[in-house]
């Protein structure tokens, strides 16, 4: 099983889901982007996804993130990954230990 800890309690987090048994993919930041990103950066910073890859988009609207773009983004950014000859799936479509976080 995997859990994705929200950004704020990322150390807490976890290692409670550690303790738990799960597994955590951690962004990295050189391919963050923020969901109130312009769709171009986005696009361009998810199209690098590799094989195994975990794509996190933030499309929640909060105080510090008053807009998102992330929607948007997913067709382009789709799109792009079939055109590499990667077919998108969910994290449970992934089989255990082959995934890198995105």
């Amino acid at each position: 099983d995997y859990f994705r800890p929200h950004i704020l309690f990322q150390p807490i987090a976890v290692a409670t889901a550690r303790l738990l048994g799960l597994r955590t993919p951690i962004p990295d930041a050189r391919h963050y982007a923020d969901g109130a990103a312009p769709v171009e950066e986005q696009v361009m910073k998810f199209s690098g996804g590799k094989e195994g890859s975990i794509l996190v988009f933030h499309d929640g609207i909060s105080l510090r993130r008053p807009t998102t773009n992330a929607v948007a983004a997913m067709p382009q950014v789709i799109s792009s990954l079939r055109a590499k000859g990667l077919e998108p799936t969910n994290i449970s479509g992934l089989p255990p230990g082959s995934y890198r976080s995105l």
